[in-house]
């Protein structure tokens, strides 16, 4: 989660510093340059990271699931247990909404930038 988070906190930087300088595209045409884009966007961001990204959601609902309910089990959970499962082991979290923040960052700089060349995937 720690590296998924940054590698989309990192791309949504680097969007974001591209989208603050001169237009990809203008008048929502597309130019090589955007085509280019939108190659790397269907082939990492749609063909790899996505199915990627919803297999991290699936699987860490369920491993927050199955320490939710371990946890259930003890009388008695040690201090530094405690501040684990409140950091890292808690959907509402610090580790967990960091990651939520970083997924709906990221997609909101890639929709920009495409939107900027009317590249948006079904238009």
């Amino acid at each position: 989660i720690y590296l998924v988070t940054y590698t989309l906190n990192h791309t949504a930087s680097v969007i974001e510093q591209r989208l603050k300088q001169r237009p990809l595209c203008f008048n929502k045409k597309a130019t090589p340059q955007a085509l280019i884009v939108k190659n790397v966007f269907n082939k990492y961001y749609a063909g790899e990271l996505q199915p990627y990204m919803a297999r991290v959601d699936r699987e860490g609902r369920e491993w927050l699931q199955l320490n939710h309910r371990l946890l259930q089990n003890f009388n008695y959970i040690p201090a530094a247990m405690q501040r684990y499962q409140r950091q890292i082991i808690n959907p509402d979290g610090p580790l967990w909404q960091n990651y939520t923040s970083a997924r709906e960052r990221h997609t909101k700089a890639w929709q920009q930038l495409l939107s900027q060349c009317n590249l948006m995937p079904g238009t």
